[in-house]
């Protein structure tokens, strides 16, 4: 037996086939983006808002992996941030990474190495050029206990 289809039922069925084809461009346009512009959940971006979020403080280091300067605070970042990594939350950028440039713009960042340190209140202090363990140790200090 055939049923007999209504206006109603043909409304429906319109209906559903804009819906379906709307997913469908939606989902096209999004696979056809660039790689680079959709948000990956662990880009120094998507790290440093929910740092931000969560009003912990953060330290932005931007670096090469080449220069001599950026090596040298590598090493240094790498002796005196383990001492402070439950109170501050480092978004290390490696300028090369194309996930990094979105932040490295909101930020301006133009030189290299570069460390950002922005707390609670979004306030920042920027270090531009190699510093001493010391001061960086002094820094991480101060924005651990002033958030």
């Amino acid at each position: 037996m055939q049923r007999k289809r209504t206006k109603r039922h043909i409304g429906l069925e319109i209906a559903a086939g804009i819906l379906l084809i709307g997913f469908g461009l939606l989902a096209s346009a999004y696979l056809m983006e660039e790689p680079s512009t959709r948000m990956n959940i662990n880009s120094p971006q998507a790290r440093y808002e929910r740092a931000l979020r969560k009003k912990k403080p953060v330290f932005v280091f931007a670096h090469s992996t080449n220069c001599e300067a950026c090596i040298l605070m590598i090493d240094i970042v790498a002796s005196v941030y383990p001492s402070f990594s439950e109170q501050v939350e480092l978004i290390d950028i490696v300028v090369s990474e194309p996930d990094s440039r979105p932040l490295m713009a909101d930020l301006n960042i133009r030189a290299i190495p570069v460390m950002i340190f922005v707390d609670s209140s979004v306030t920042t202090q920027t270090v531009v050029g190699p510093t001493s363990a010391s001061h960086l140790r002094y820094i991480l200090l101060n924005l651990s206990q002033n958030p």
